[in-house]
């Protein structure tokens, strides 16, 4: 029943488990296998990336690193359930006091055929009421790949610049299951591209103060062909 992509597979408990990261929804999360059950359960939950884990065998203890949209990676570690996480470094404490960074939020919307699409936004630095800001749609690569609540710092470039930034997870994208992904197959250009127009439209719905004379699109590889075929159509 488990429909992700798993990576970094690891043995631990003296082969009794399984424990890989996968990407799911725009998070990356660290799983565990029952190996003689066949079951897959999250370790880890939230809106952030979990990565880069270790497990430890003689400690029963798991280290990794987290990052979100406005924090670089630090490293924690907690038990193997993934209760009592303790923050091990605090790497970038002292640039994070001078930096003035926006948040994401997410905004889902209906893509082609009905489909649940998961869209990203972040307000411009410094936002203020009655301004109208332009916005960027950074549309991401793969196409198997996702975007979400992981560290961009071109994003927060883009913020800081005094622009909104929207992204998204159109059909192609991972993390959402086989048939999501599956859903580009010989037809790049066709109902992703509906996906990615109707997250624009979602949000210059929510969002009066957007400027619509002033909109943006930008990509690479995949998210390239399609910037092209955006402003092809």
């Amino acid at each position: 029943g488990f429909d992700l992509i798993p990576v970094g597979l690891r043995w631990a408990e003296n082969g009794r488990a399984l424990y890989f990261e996968t990407g799911m929804k725009g998070t990356t999360q660290i799983y565990r296998v029952d190996v003689a059950g066949r079951r897959a359960a999250p370790v880890t939950s939230g809106d952030r990336t979990f990565h880069l884990f270790s497990v430890n065998e003689r400690t029963n203890r798991i280290a990794y690193a987290i990052n979100d949209p406005t924090r670089l990676d630090d490293l924690y570690v907690a038990d193997l359930s993934g209760r009592n996480a303790r923050q091990l470094t605090h790497l970038n404490a002292a640039l994070m006091k001078d930096l003035t960074l926006s948040p994401v939020e997410r905004v889902p919307f209906k893509g082609a055929e009905g489909w649940d699409v998961d869209g990203f936004f972040m307000k411009p630095v410094g936002w203020e009421t009655g301004k109208k800001y332009p916005m960027v749609l950074s549309i991401h690569g793969g196409p198997a790949g996702q975007l979400g609540f992981d560290w961009y710092h071109e994003f927060q470039v883009y913020a800081a610049h005094g622009w909104a930034v929207f992204f998204t997870n159109p059909r192609g994208s991972t993390g959402y299951g086989e048939k999501f992904e599956r859903g580009i197959e010989l037809n790049w250009g066709g109902n992703d591209y509906v996906d990615v127009m109707n997250g624009v439209d979602a949000i210059l719905a929510k969002y009066s103060w957007i400027d619509r004379d002033r909109l943006g699109v930008t990509g690479g590889s995949y998210g390239g062909f399609l910037t092209n075929w955006i402003v092809g159509h």
